[in-house]
C-alpha cells in the first residue's frame, strides 16, 4: 500500500519556498521556533515529524549540517505515513539553492527519484524533481515531470504552468509554451496576469501579434485603461496591419495619460510612454 505524502510536506513547496523555486527569507523569530520545537522533541523524542519540522527551521537559518542531522534522525524513527524521502529531497533542494553545490544537487535528485518512485502520480514530488532535473540540465526529463505535475495537480497554480512554458521556450518550442499557458486558463478557470504577460511576450517575440492581442484582451479591465497597456495594444495592432485601430488605441492612451496628475506623468515609466506616443502619433488626436 502506497503511503500518502502528509499535508505538511505537500504545502512545503509553497510555504518554505516560492513556487519559482527560491527559498523564502523569513528569519523573524527563527531562534524561538527552533527552541520551541527542541522543547517538543524533549517531550516526544521518538516523533519523527518533530525532527523534520526542526530540520526545515535549521534550513531556513542556513544551518545545513544540523538540518540534515535532524532529517537523518527522522529517517531512523519514521514509520506509518511519514514520508521522509520527499522531505529529504526538498531540504537538499533548498540547500542547493542556497549553496549551488553540484554535489548537493546530485544528492537531492537521488532522494527526488525515490520520492517519485513511491508517489508517481503526486504533483508535488513531480514538480520538485522537475526543478532538480532542470537545474541539472536534463531538459527533456524535466519537461516530462512538469507535464506529469500539471496533469496530477488537484489545485494547479499559475507558476507551475509558467515554469513549464519557460522551459518549452528555452528549447525553441514557443507554440508548445503557448499551449501550456492556454491550458492553465482551462484548468484554473481564469487567465492570471502573469500568464497573460508571459503569453503576450512569447507571441510578440515570435511575430504573432494577433495572438498577443488575443491575450491582451484577457487583461483585467482595470489594467486595460492604463496608458502603457494601451500603448502596447496600439503597437500590436500596428504590427497586425490595423493602423486605424492602432491610432485609436494610441489616442486613448494619450487621453488616459492626460488624466493623470502632472507629478505622476513625470515618473520615468510614464514619461517614456508619453515620448513613445509622440513618436507614433503624427498629429494630435483632438
Amino acid at each position: 500500500m502506497k503511503r500518502k505524502i502528509p499535508l505538511h510536506f505537500a504545502l512545503l513547496l509553497a510555504a518554505s519556498m516560492g513556487l519559482n523555486g527560491n527559498p523564502v527569507s523569513a528569519h523573524s523569530g527563527i531562534h524561538e521556533r527552533i527552541e520551541h520545537t527542541t522543547d517538543l522533541i524533549r517531550q516526544k523524542p521518538d516523533d519523527p515529524q518533530l525532527y523534520i519540522d526542526r530540520a526545515f527551521l535549521y534550513g531556513e537559518h542556513h544551518e545545513w549540517k544540523a538540518a540534515l542531522d535532524d532529517i537523518q534522525q527522522a529517517e531512523k524513527l519514521a514509520h506509518g505515513p511519514i514520508h521522509t524521502d520527499y522531505a529529504h529531497a526538498l531540504l537538499l533542494w533548498q540547500q542547493y539553492l542556497d549553496r549551488h553545490s553540484p554535489a548537493v544537487l546530485k544528492k537531492a535528485l537521488e532522494y527526488g527519484n525515490r520520492a517519485v518512485a513511491q508517489q508517481l502520480s503526486n504533483s508535488n514530488t513531480r514538480l520538485l524533481r522537475a526543478r532538480m532535473l532542470r537545474a541539472s540540465g536534463a531538459t527533456a526529463k524535466a519537461l516530462s515531470d512538469y507535464e506529469a505535475a500539471i496533469a496530477s495537480a488537484t489545485k494547479p497554480h499559475a507558476d507551475l504552468y509558467i515554469e513549464a512554458a519557460e522551459l518549452w521556450v528555452q528549447t525553441g518550442h514557443y507554440q508548445k509554451a503557448l499551449q501550456v499557458l492556454e491550458a492553465s486558463v482551462t484548468q484554473m478557470g481564469e487567465a492570471t496576469v502573469p500568464v497573460i504577460r508571459m503569453a503576450m511576450r512569447i507571441a510578440s517575440e515570435n511575430h504573432l501579434p494577433e495572438t498577443a492581442l488575443h491575450w491582451w484582451e484577457r487583461l483585467p479591465d482595470v489594467l486595460k485603461v492604463l496608458p502603457n497597456e494601451l500603448l502596447q495594444k496600439g503597437d500590436l495592432l500596428a504590427r497586425s496591419g490595423n493602423e486605424k485601430a492602432a491610432r485609436q488605441a494610441y489616442c486613448e492612451a494619450e487621453k488616459q495619460l492626460k488624466k493623470l496628475p502632472a507629478w505622476r506623468r513625470q515618473k520615468p515609466n510614464l514619461r517614456n510612454v508619453g515620448n513613445d506616443l509622440k513618436s507614433r502619433l503624427q498629429h494630435s488626436c483632438d
